[in-house]
Protein backbone atom coordinates (compact mmCIF):
# COMPACT_ATOMS: atom_id res chain seq x y z
CA UNK A 1 0.00 0.00 0.00
CA UNK A 2 1.61 3.37 -1.04
CA UNK A 3 2.48 5.85 1.70
CA UNK A 4 0.58 9.12 2.12
CA UNK A 5 3.60 11.04 0.82
CA UNK A 6 3.81 8.86 -2.28
CA UNK A 7 0.10 9.36 -2.84
CA UNK A 8 0.51 13.10 -2.59
CA UNK A 9 3.37 13.09 -5.10
CA UNK A 10 1.28 11.01 -7.47
CA UNK A 11 -1.65 13.36 -7.00
CA UNK A 12 0.50 16.39 -7.73
CA UNK A 13 1.94 14.80 -10.86
CA UNK A 14 -1.50 13.85 -12.17
CA UNK A 15 -2.95 17.27 -11.42
CA UNK A 16 0.01 19.03 -13.00
CA UNK A 17 -0.20 16.97 -16.20
CA UNK A 18 -3.94 17.56 -16.44
CA UNK A 19 -3.58 21.29 -15.85
CA UNK A 20 -0.79 21.54 -18.43
CA UNK A 21 -2.98 19.86 -21.04
CA UNK A 22 -5.91 22.15 -20.28
CA UNK A 23 -3.63 25.20 -20.55
CA UNK A 24 -2.12 24.14 -23.89
CA UNK A 25 -4.48 26.53 -25.65
CA UNK A 26 -2.63 29.38 -23.94
CA UNK A 27 0.64 28.37 -25.59
CA UNK A 28 0.61 31.02 -28.38
CA UNK A 29 0.80 33.82 -25.83
CA UNK A 30 3.46 32.02 -23.83
CA UNK A 31 5.47 31.16 -26.92
CA UNK A 32 5.37 34.76 -28.13
CA UNK A 33 6.95 35.76 -24.83
CA UNK A 34 9.63 33.07 -24.98
CA UNK A 35 12.23 35.59 -26.07
CA UNK A 36 11.94 37.53 -22.81
CA UNK A 37 15.15 37.05 -20.79
CA UNK A 38 14.80 34.88 -17.72
CA UNK A 39 17.26 35.87 -15.02
CA UNK A 40 18.58 33.65 -12.23
CA UNK A 41 16.04 32.96 -9.50
CA UNK A 42 18.38 34.17 -6.75
CA UNK A 43 18.90 37.53 -8.52
CA UNK A 44 15.22 38.12 -9.17
CA UNK A 45 12.93 37.12 -6.28
CA UNK A 46 9.20 36.53 -6.43
CA UNK A 47 7.18 39.09 -4.45
CA UNK A 48 3.61 39.54 -3.25
CA UNK A 49 2.02 42.46 -5.10
CA UNK A 50 -0.07 43.40 -2.07
CA UNK A 51 3.14 44.09 -0.14
CA UNK A 52 4.39 46.49 -2.84
CA UNK A 53 1.38 48.81 -2.98
CA UNK A 54 1.19 51.89 -0.79
CA UNK A 55 4.96 51.81 -0.23
CA UNK A 56 7.05 54.97 -0.47
CA UNK A 57 9.27 55.82 -3.41
CA UNK A 58 12.59 57.60 -2.98
CA UNK A 59 15.39 58.69 -5.25
CA UNK A 60 18.92 57.27 -4.75
CA UNK A 61 19.71 60.17 -2.37
CA UNK A 62 16.75 59.23 -0.16
CA UNK A 63 14.46 62.10 -1.16
CA UNK A 64 10.72 61.43 -1.16
CA UNK A 65 9.08 60.87 -4.55
CA UNK A 66 5.65 59.75 -3.38
CA UNK A 67 4.27 56.20 -3.24
CA UNK A 68 3.20 53.38 -5.53
CA UNK A 69 -0.60 53.16 -5.74
CA UNK A 70 -0.99 50.45 -8.36
CA UNK A 71 0.71 48.27 -10.94
CA UNK A 72 -0.43 47.94 -14.54
CA UNK A 73 -0.12 44.37 -15.81
CA UNK A 74 -0.71 42.58 -19.09
CA UNK A 75 -3.00 39.62 -18.43
CA UNK A 76 -2.41 38.02 -21.83
CA UNK A 77 1.38 37.77 -21.71
CA UNK A 78 1.83 37.94 -17.94
CA UNK A 79 4.00 41.06 -17.91
CA UNK A 80 4.37 44.10 -15.67
CA UNK A 81 4.22 47.40 -17.57
CA UNK A 82 3.88 50.40 -15.29
CA UNK A 83 3.86 51.45 -11.66
CA UNK A 84 1.44 54.24 -10.75
CA UNK A 85 3.13 56.88 -8.61
CA UNK A 86 1.19 59.36 -6.50
CA UNK A 87 2.62 62.55 -5.06
CA UNK A 88 1.62 66.10 -4.29
CA UNK A 89 -1.53 67.40 -2.70
CA UNK A 90 -2.70 67.25 0.92
CA UNK A 91 -4.70 64.26 2.22
CA UNK A 92 -5.20 63.15 -1.37
CA UNK A 93 -6.54 66.54 -2.52
CA UNK A 94 -4.71 67.89 -5.55
CA UNK A 95 -2.79 64.63 -5.84
CA UNK A 96 -1.47 63.70 -9.27
CA UNK A 97 -0.88 60.17 -10.56
CA UNK A 98 1.82 59.24 -13.07
CA UNK A 99 2.55 56.00 -14.90
CA UNK A 100 6.24 55.08 -14.72
CA UNK A 101 7.79 52.08 -16.51
CA UNK A 102 8.40 49.31 -13.98
CA UNK A 103 11.92 48.85 -15.33
CA UNK A 104 12.91 52.26 -13.88
CA UNK A 105 12.16 51.12 -10.32
CA UNK A 106 13.93 48.88 -7.85
CA UNK A 107 12.51 47.27 -4.70
CA UNK A 108 14.83 47.28 -1.67
CA UNK A 109 12.62 45.12 0.53
CA UNK A 110 11.28 48.14 2.40
CA UNK A 111 10.72 50.81 -0.24
CA UNK A 112 10.94 51.60 -3.93
CA UNK A 113 13.89 53.44 -5.43
CA UNK A 114 13.44 55.43 -8.63
CA UNK A 115 16.62 56.61 -10.32
CA UNK A 116 14.97 59.59 -12.00
CA UNK A 117 14.77 63.27 -11.00
CA UNK A 118 11.47 64.27 -9.41
CA UNK A 119 11.03 66.96 -12.04
CA UNK A 120 11.10 64.39 -14.82
CA UNK A 121 8.31 62.41 -13.14
CA UNK A 122 6.29 65.57 -12.49
CA UNK A 123 6.53 66.52 -16.17
CA UNK A 124 5.38 63.07 -17.30
CA UNK A 125 1.83 62.65 -18.63
CA UNK A 126 -0.36 62.35 -15.54
CA UNK A 127 -3.99 62.03 -14.55
CA UNK A 128 -6.35 62.70 -11.66
CA UNK A 129 -7.17 59.82 -9.33
CA UNK A 130 -10.86 60.15 -10.30
CA UNK A 131 -10.07 59.90 -14.03
CA UNK A 132 -7.95 56.83 -14.69
CA UNK A 133 -7.01 56.34 -18.35
CA UNK A 134 -8.08 53.44 -20.50
CA UNK A 135 -4.95 51.27 -20.59
CA UNK A 136 -5.79 50.09 -24.07
CA UNK A 137 -5.66 53.75 -25.09
CA UNK A 138 -2.46 53.91 -27.12
CA UNK A 139 -2.16 57.73 -27.29
CA UNK A 140 -1.73 57.95 -23.50
CA UNK A 141 0.73 55.07 -23.36
CA UNK A 142 2.61 56.48 -26.35
CA UNK A 143 3.01 59.79 -24.53
CA UNK A 144 4.32 58.05 -21.40
CA UNK A 145 6.79 55.92 -23.36
CA UNK A 146 8.06 58.89 -25.37
CA UNK A 147 8.62 60.86 -22.18
CA UNK A 148 10.69 58.18 -20.43
CA UNK A 149 12.40 56.83 -23.54
CA UNK A 150 12.29 53.66 -25.63
CA UNK A 151 15.09 52.05 -23.62
CA UNK A 152 12.81 51.65 -20.58
CA UNK A 153 9.41 51.51 -22.31
CA UNK A 154 7.49 48.23 -21.78
CA UNK A 155 7.49 45.76 -24.62
CA UNK A 156 4.28 45.70 -26.67
CA UNK A 157 2.65 42.86 -28.58
CA UNK A 158 -0.67 42.36 -30.31
CA UNK A 159 -3.39 40.88 -28.14
CA UNK A 160 -2.11 42.32 -24.87
CA UNK A 161 -4.69 43.22 -22.24
CA UNK A 162 -3.70 45.74 -19.60
CA UNK A 163 -5.38 45.99 -16.21
CA UNK A 164 -4.76 47.50 -12.77
CA UNK A 165 -3.47 44.83 -10.40
CA UNK A 166 -5.77 46.17 -7.68
CA UNK A 167 -8.69 44.98 -9.84
CA UNK A 168 -7.39 41.42 -9.51
CA UNK A 169 -6.92 41.51 -5.74
CA UNK A 170 -10.07 40.29 -4.02
CA UNK A 171 -11.69 39.16 -7.27
CA UNK A 172 -14.12 36.25 -6.75
CA UNK A 173 -13.49 33.05 -8.73
CA UNK A 174 -16.13 30.52 -9.82
CA UNK A 175 -15.85 27.17 -11.55
CA UNK A 176 -17.63 26.24 -14.78
CA UNK A 177 -20.74 25.17 -12.86
CA UNK A 178 -21.08 28.50 -11.10
CA UNK A 179 -19.82 27.18 -7.77
CA UNK A 180 -17.67 29.57 -5.76
CA UNK A 181 -14.03 28.51 -5.65
CA UNK A 182 -12.66 31.42 -3.63
CA UNK A 183 -11.09 34.80 -4.29
CA UNK A 184 -7.72 36.11 -5.40
CA UNK A 185 -5.80 36.77 -2.20
CA UNK A 186 -2.62 37.99 -3.86
CA UNK A 187 -0.69 38.20 -7.11
CA UNK A 188 2.92 37.06 -7.28
CA UNK A 189 5.21 39.18 -9.43
CA UNK A 190 8.88 39.20 -10.38
CA UNK A 191 10.16 42.75 -10.81
CA UNK A 192 13.56 41.77 -12.19
CA UNK A 193 11.87 40.07 -15.12
CA UNK A 194 8.84 42.42 -15.24
CA UNK A 195 6.73 39.29 -14.94
CA UNK A 196 3.37 38.40 -13.43
CA UNK A 197 4.09 34.89 -12.13
CA UNK A 198 0.80 33.52 -10.75
CA UNK A 199 -2.15 34.29 -8.50
CA UNK A 200 -2.87 32.91 -5.04
CA UNK A 201 -6.48 31.93 -4.30
CA UNK A 202 -8.09 31.98 -0.88
CA UNK A 203 -10.15 28.80 -1.15
CA UNK A 204 -13.81 28.74 -0.25
CA UNK A 205 -14.41 26.93 3.05
CA UNK A 206 -17.03 24.70 1.41
CA UNK A 207 -14.40 23.29 -0.93
CA UNK A 208 -11.43 23.10 1.42
CA UNK A 209 -11.83 24.14 5.06
CA UNK A 210 -9.12 25.67 7.17
CA UNK A 211 -8.26 29.04 5.51
CA UNK A 212 -6.17 27.53 2.73
CA UNK A 213 -4.40 29.37 -0.10
CA UNK A 214 -3.68 27.82 -3.50
CA UNK A 215 -1.20 29.00 -6.19
CA UNK A 216 -2.78 29.05 -9.64
CA UNK A 217 -1.53 30.10 -13.11
CA UNK A 218 -3.27 33.22 -14.33
CA UNK A 219 -3.88 31.42 -17.64
CA UNK A 220 -6.28 29.08 -15.83
CA UNK A 221 -8.66 31.99 -15.25
CA UNK A 222 -10.88 34.11 -17.47
CA UNK A 223 -10.86 37.59 -15.95
CA UNK A 224 -13.84 39.85 -16.71
CA UNK A 225 -13.41 43.09 -18.59
CA UNK A 226 -13.79 46.24 -16.52
CA UNK A 227 -15.59 46.37 -13.19
CA UNK A 228 -18.00 43.74 -11.92
CA UNK A 229 -18.28 40.04 -12.59
CA UNK A 230 -16.35 37.07 -11.27
CA UNK A 231 -13.30 35.36 -12.75
CA UNK A 232 -14.04 31.95 -14.26
CA UNK A 233 -11.89 28.87 -13.73
CA UNK A 234 -11.01 27.47 -17.16
CA UNK A 235 -10.02 24.01 -15.96
CA UNK A 236 -12.04 21.35 -14.11
CA UNK A 237 -12.00 21.85 -10.36
CA UNK A 238 -10.73 18.29 -9.84
CA UNK A 239 -7.56 19.18 -11.79
CA UNK A 240 -6.50 21.46 -8.92
CA UNK A 241 -4.31 19.64 -6.46
CA UNK A 242 -5.15 20.58 -2.85
CA UNK A 243 -1.72 19.36 -1.70
CA UNK A 244 -0.13 22.47 -3.23
CA UNK A 245 -2.17 24.66 -0.87
CA UNK A 246 -0.84 26.22 2.33
CA UNK A 247 -2.26 27.88 5.45
CA UNK A 248 -3.28 31.52 5.12
CA UNK A 249 -1.19 32.51 8.14
CA UNK A 250 1.83 30.41 7.13
CA UNK A 251 3.05 31.69 3.80
CA UNK A 252 6.04 29.77 2.45
CA UNK A 253 9.27 31.38 1.36
CA UNK A 254 8.34 32.16 -2.25
CA UNK A 255 11.95 31.62 -3.32
CA UNK A 256 12.49 28.35 -1.48
CA UNK A 257 13.78 25.97 -4.21
CA UNK A 258 11.34 23.20 -3.28
CA UNK A 259 8.35 25.56 -3.35
CA UNK A 260 9.49 27.21 -6.59
CA UNK A 261 9.88 23.80 -8.21
CA UNK A 262 6.40 22.77 -7.10
CA UNK A 263 4.81 25.96 -8.42
CA UNK A 264 6.84 25.96 -11.64
CA UNK A 265 5.39 22.56 -12.51
CA UNK A 266 1.97 24.20 -12.58
CA UNK A 267 3.23 27.11 -14.68
CA UNK A 268 5.19 25.09 -17.21
CA UNK A 269 3.28 24.38 -20.40
CA UNK A 270 4.87 22.43 -23.25
CA UNK A 271 3.98 23.60 -26.76
CA UNK A 272 1.25 21.48 -28.39
CA UNK A 273 2.40 18.92 -30.92
CA UNK A 274 2.10 19.88 -34.59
Amino acid sequence: MPSTRSGRRAGLLAATCGLALMLAAAWPALAADAGTPRGPVSASPDLRASRLLGREVRDPQGRDLGEVRDLIVDLHYGRLHYAILAFGGVLGLGEKLHAVPVSTLQWTGARWVLDLPRGRVERAPGFERSRWPDWQDHPYRDAVDRHFGSDVAPRRDSGERLMRITRLLGLDVEDRDGRELGEIEDVIVNLGRSELRYVVLELDERWQPGDKLLPLPLGALSVPQGRGGDALLNVPRDQLDPFTSFDEDRWPDLDDPAFRDQVDRLLRVDPPAR
